[in-house]
């Protein structure tokens, strides 16, 4: 078991397989001329790779996630996961990837030994994907994405970093995807490394405060579901389990009430909504 100074049980290893990666973000990777590749020498082999992880799962590890760069752009990936997969005492193994050569890997993937992805995906516009990423690749990773549900990925999770006057705009469309698709959306902080002037980190920086307020359904104890007036209105059981299921997916972490009673007090009273 591995307990770091805070009393905290680790369990969880990432492995960066390369700093090669086929697509350009500004916000994270510099422009190609500035950027530097560790030297091919200094990058660990499958085996080297395999031994390292070996030894972090008999410390306690019980889950790795495979990440770059870009980790399907190194070769023989699959390979290297199902290596890994088979590693005695471990629990899970993930992958982290921009979704552009998902499609085609996602099945021999699946059979490695992943049974879950996170996908980074910052916006559904096409242009605006090639201006972020520098790529005009947006086609392929909603393919892959699909690909990935369909061989029977689970759960299949969708990292969008936020961007003022970039992408915030489509934050709620964004959120949709975990109510109209089994996925699950992580908006995620802009990370401060400003070295392109195209995506300046002070200038689009959204913190997580502002994210919020932009995501449908997250308005906590105010937002509720009418089911009334589906069983009034000959609402079918298919009808209540669809409102149902949607009202679970929009419940929060925890409450507002003591925000509200700061700023304006509930309209009813307690035993109005069931104690």
């Amino acid at each position: 078991m591995l307990i770091d100074r805070y009393g905290r049980k680790i369990e969880y290893l990432r492995i960066s397989v390369t700093d090669h990666c086929n697509l350009r973000c500004g916000y994270c990777m510099p422009a190609l001329s500035e950027q530097q590749h560790v030297n091919r020498s200094e990058v660990l082999s499958f085996e080297e790779l395999l031994q390292v992880s070996s030894a972090a799962v008999t410390a306690g590890i019980k889950k790795i996630r495979i990440t770059g760069g870009e980790p399907l752009v190194r070769r023989n990936i699959v390979l290297l996961c199902s290596m890994l997969a088979e590693i005695d005492g471990l629990k899970e193994l993930t992958l982290t990837t921009n979704g552009v050569r998902l499609k085609q890997l996602a099945e021999p993937l699946f059979h490695a030994g992943v049974k879950r992805v996170n996908i980074s995906l910052d916006t559904l516009n096409r242009a605006k994907f090639a201006r972020i990423t520098g790529k005009d690749r947006l086609t392929a990773v909603l393919a892959g994405i699909q690909e990935a549900e369909k061989i029977g990925m689970a759960p299949i999770k969708i990292n969008t970093v936020v961007m003022r006057s970039v992408n915030d705009n489509e934050v709620s469309n964004l959120a949709d995807l975990s109510i109209n698709s089994p996925y699950h959306v992580r908006f995620i902080e802009m990370m401060p490394f400003d070295k392109n002037r195209l995506f300046s980190f002070k200038q689009m920086y959204l913190p997580i405060k502002e994210i919020i307020p932009k995501v449908p359904g997250l308005d906590q104890a105010h937002k509720e579901t009418d089911l009334k007036s589906s069983l009034r209105n000959g609402g079918s059981q298919a009808d209540l389990i669809e409102h149902i299921r949607k009202s679970i997916l929009h419940k929060p972490q925890q409450h507002r009430i003591s925000a509200t009673v700061a700023n304006q007090s509930e309209s009813r009273s307690m035993y109005a909504i069931g104690g």
